[in-house]
């Protein structure tokens, strides 16, 4: 299963690159055909006046692209940083939830192995290409369809650990004011795990990703049309096609949370998993 989610991630990873490729091609096609039609074009249509105001309304479409552009690219990294924070809470509630029943004492021992598991199995499942967390725990293979933290098996494995919190049967006032908050940070780790579920979808309009690639191609081919044909021209046609794609690249992978060479980083999960594995205060336990 491992092996099929790494194949799975190279190519998406490829699609996202022939994607951007594609479009540095459009880009510069289209300033090649500017230059073409230039050839062609009569003598009074390649005067300075008549030039002039062909740049003039293509800066007034750079302007709008280029505000567009810049928008995109802003919108997608403030969504990758939405997901990273939801990750970091997720973590951050696992670990609060670990600490409550270490509170409780050895009669959450129980929950506690099963929390660190689903964590572990969490890692594994979601971040197939990074080294697994030692432990025994259920691995993508045994979870079957478990290719991410939005898995099936993953979500039972963490309301098994809701329900068996829900049946704990404290003795005294400080165990069943302890059970209390347990039973809230359960709900509120079921609630983020949603969250994050939802924010790991790609957002992105392919519709609009396209027409503002339309509008770069005009401008490309405007540029073509309106400039002197020689090498040093047709170098910067092609560093800023190069640009340009690579933005859209940037903003394609910021979609895709977990693939590429942008995606969320499992550093919040390991370092939850880090302090789940420390040894247990005898003082916290009553």
């Amino acid at each position: 299963m491992a092996d099929t989610d790494n194949v799975g991630e190279k190519i998406t990873t490829a699609m996202t690159v022939l994607q951007s490729a594609a479009i540095f091609l459009v880009l510069l096609g289209s300033s090649l055909v500017g230059a073409q039609i230039q050839r062609f074009l009569p003598a009074h249509h390649r005067t300075r006046d008549t030039v002039d105001a062909v740049r003039l309304i293509m800066t007034m479409l750079l302007t709008l692209s280029g505000l567009v552009l810049g928008l995109l690219i802003t919108s997608a990294k403030s969504r990758h940083d939405e997901r990273t924070g939801t990750l970091e809470r997720f973590a951050v509630d696992l670990l609060e939830l670990d600490q409550r029943l270490r509170q409780y004492g050895p009669d959450a021992g129980e929950i506690r192995a099963e929390l660190r598991r689903y964590t572990a199995a969490a890692i594994a499942s979601t971040w197939p290409h990074e080294p697994r967390p030692t432990g025994t725990y259920p691995t993508p293979e045994e979870l079957g369809n478990a290719d991410s933290i939005e898995s099936r098996p993953l979500g039972t494995m963490l309301a098994g650990i809701d329900h068996m919190i829900q049946r704990l049967q404290p003795a005294d006032t400080y165990h069943s004011q302890t059970a209390e908050r347990l039973r809230a940070r359960a709900a509120d780790n079921l609630q983020q795990r949603w969250r994050l579920i939802t924010a790991a979808h790609g957002t992105m309009s392919w519709p609009f990703l396209m027409a503002l690639v339309f509008w770069l191609a005009i401008i490309f081919t405007i540029f073509g049309l309106s400039s002197p044909q020689n090498a040093l021209v047709y170098v910067v046609a092609t560093m800023c096609a190069l640009s340009i794609a690579s933005s859209f690249y940037i903003i394609m992978d910021f979609d895709e949370p977990q693939t590429g060479l942008l995606r969320i980083a499992s550093d919040p999960l390991r370092m939850a998993l880090e302090h789940m594995d420390r040894p247990v205060d005898s003082t916290l336990a009553r």
